[in-house]
C-alpha cells in the first residue's frame, strides 16, 4: 500500500515535517465571525418582509456549531489563546442588527404598495404624464408604529449610554 494510515511510519526526516504533515490546518476566526455576522445582518434586515429567514439562520447557527465543534476536535490546530478583543468587537457590530430590524420593518410593513394594493393606472400609454407611485413622507398610526416606536426608544437608548455618564 503506498499510503498508509498508521501515524507512526513515516518517511519525513524532521519532526516539524512530520508535525505539519498530521497537525492539521489553521483555525481561522475571521472567516467564521464574518459569516456569522452576514447571517444575522440579512436576516434581520429582511426577515421582517420574508419571516422564513428566521428559521433558516436558526438552522444556519446550529449548523456552524455542530461543524465548528467537529471540526476543532478532529481536524484543525487548536485555535490560538486570544483575548476577548475579537469577541467583544464582534457583539459592538451585531448590537446594530435589531435597530436596522426596526427600522426596515418599519418600512416594509408600512408600504402601502405591499399590504394596501395601491397603485395608480395610465389610462393611455401615449400621455406624457408620469405614472404616480405614492411615495410621500407621511405619518399614519398603523400596524407598523409600534416598531417605529421601538426603534426611536433604541436610538433614544444608545445615545444616552453613548453622551451620559
Amino acid at each position: 500500500m503506498k499510503w498508509g494510515n498508521n501515524r507512526y511510519v513515516t518517511k519525513k526526516t524532521s519532526m516539524g515535517a512530520y508535525k505539519k504533515l498530521w497537525s492539521g490546518g489553521e483555525y481561522v476566526m475571521h472567516v467564521k465571525d464574518s459569516g456569522l455576522l452576514l447571517v444575522v445582518f440579512v436576516s434581520c434586515l429582511y426577515g421582517v418582509g420574508m419571516p422564513m429567514l428566521f428559521p433558516v439562520a436558526a438552522f444556519n447557527f446550529w449548523n456552524q456549531y455542530v461543524c465548528e465543534r467537529l471540526m476543532a476536535c478532529y481536524q484543525v490546530k487548536l485555535p490560538p489563546a486570544l483575548d476577548d478583543a475579537l469577541t467583544n468587537n464582534l457583539i459592538s457590530m451585531m448590537k446594530w442588527a435589531p435597530l436596522m430590524m426596526l427600522f426596515n420593518g418599519y418600512w416594509m410593513l408600512s408600504n402601502v404598495q405591499i399590504f394596501d394594493n395601491n397603485w395608480s393606472y395610465i389610462a393611455n400609454s401615449d400621455t406624457k404624464t408620469h405614472m404616480k407611485s405614492d411615495h410621500f413622507i407621511t405619518f399614519h398610526v398603523n400596524w407598523a408604529t409600534p416598531m417605529l416606536l421601538m426603534a426611536c426608544c433604541g436610538i433614544f437608548l444608545i445615545l444616552f449610554i453613548r453622551f451620559c455618564p
